[in-house]
């Protein structure tokens, strides 16, 4: 999945965690478990997210 996620934002694996805990912390992204493998997580976009994206 960060594979995925790099490519798509053109940037290297290892920027992934940085940027995701930018949007955290910006209140833009929530982070919960993921029910179906305990081993991952899922990130759904937060209505400031949703604000931000359409300005």
């Amino acid at each position: 999945m960060m594979k995925c996620l790099a490519i798509a934002l053109s940037v290297r694996k290892s920027a992934i965690p940085a940027k995701m805990n930018r949007l955290l912390e910006k209140d833009s992204i929530h982070r919960a478990k993921n029910p179906q493998d305990l081993r991952g997580f899922r990130l759904t976009v937060t209505k400031n997210g949703e604000k931000v994206y359409e300005t």
